[in-house]
């Protein structure tokens, strides 16, 4: 079923997150969202939402840029033009402008449940088909008070069911953090498995040693120990490394995830569209994974529950999703734009079946926080 474009608009909202999230690149209080919206000469909408986690720390994209490439370049471009699927839409925009993943996942995401809502089809049909309708969810405690993070660590585990467990490091003295970590993973010994992300933290020589001394304390996987573009030591590390390595700010694109699943530079991938460069290119590097028979782990960038649906129906399309997800948005976020939030329960979230998307906005809502 064609899509003919009528137009696409923009808005901005800013959300607050119930709690602050320390990072080895600093420390993030609010999430920058950036709706799109897709109109059809028919008088059909699909909506789709980049998220930017303050500003330009955890990878180049902000969302000034992201707002300027969909309202300046790609709005006025799309305007009036037919695409007959998702795929030939990507590559369009694939010629249109580099980079810019933000961008490019919240157009896609629009297209997408326009033509999920067009065709009455769920979003993950278009995506191929749903090889699974749960999708496990990991849950990142608070790093910084060790009885505060047991005490959530202890609500995820008996309130939601989850059984996977991350802890942001590479924030303070390595010493201090393989004891904490290992604090909790005993703690959680046999209920959740435990999850360490550096955020590129550490440097090449020192990182073999570090994340041995996290494994002898009971971590089961490190994500992105090191520099993104290291792809050498992170295959020594695949090599060396008692634990399994998460590759995630080092995949900028199905090309280079090619590149590190040729060279073995990762025991797994961590899939984020808005990393990735999209819902397709998403898809493209889950792909890679599976080539190279690496596992796969889907990623957040704390989306809201519309986000959150998107991410979810490309989790549930991918072969393989050994390690779960952490699809967990709408609970760290402080408001959401949804008349129902999209939350994990008994570990794992359930997809939406609704065409496209699958889920309703909450329009008062988001016109009170709109930023004008």
């Amino acid at each position: 079923m064609a899509i003919h474009i009528q137009g696409i608009r923009t808005q901005r909202i800013d959300l607050q997150l119930r709690r602050p999230l320390r990072t080895s690149f600093g420390q993030i209080v609010e999430q920058h969202v950036l709706l799109v919206r897709t109109l059809d000469t028919d008088g059909v909408e699909g909506v789709g939402e980049a998220c930017v986690m303050g500003g330009p720390y955890w990878n180049a994209e902000t969302i000034e840029g992201t707002l300027a490439t969909v309202a300046r370049y790609a709005a006025p471009y799309l305007k009036g033009r037919r695409f007959e699927n998702l795929s030939e839409y990507s590559r369009a925009l694939h010629r249109l402008f580099r980079g810019n993943g933000a961008a490019r996942t919240a157009l896609e995401m629009s297209f997408l449940d326009l033509a999920g809502k067009k065709s009455g089809r769920p979003a993950v049909e278009l995506l191929g088909g749903a090889r699974r309708t749960s999708i496990p969810v990991a849950w990142t405690l608070d790093s910084g008070n060790l009885a505060d993070a047991i005490a959530d660590g202890e609500r995820a585990i008996e309130e939601r069911g989850h059984r996977l467990l991350k802890l942001k490091v590479g924030i303070d003295d390595t010493n201090a953090e393989v004891a904490y970590v290992g604090a909790i993973a005993r703690r959680f010994e046999g209920r959740a498995r435990v999850l360490i992300d550096a955020n590129q933290a550490w440097a090449a020589g020192d990182a073999l040693d570090i994340l041995t001394r996290f494994h002898d304390v009971g971590v089961a996987v490190a994500e992105q120990p090191i520099a993104a573009h290291d792809m050498e030591t992170m295959a020594r590390l695949v090599r060396e490394c008692p634990i399994d390595i998460l590759a995630d700010e080092a995949l900028t694109g199905p090309a280079v995830a090619a590149q590190f699943a040729a060279a073995k530079s990762a025991s797994g991938f961590a899939l984020k569209p808005q990393r990735d460069g999209g819902l397709m290119d998403t898809l493209a590097t889950a792909a890679a994974a599976e080539a190279a028979n690496l596992r796969c782990y889907g990623g957040t960038m704390l989306e809201t529950s519309l986000g959150t649906a998107a991410v979810a129906a490309v989790c549930a399309a991918v072969v393989d999703l050994s390690w779960g997800s952490e699809l967990f948005g709408p609970l760290r976020l402080a408001a959401d734009i949804t008349t129902t939030s999209l939350v994990p329960r008994a570990g794992v979230l359930e997809l939406p079946t609704g065409p496209g998307l699958g889920v309703t906005l909450d329009e008062d809502r988001i016109r009170r926080l709109e930023l004008k």
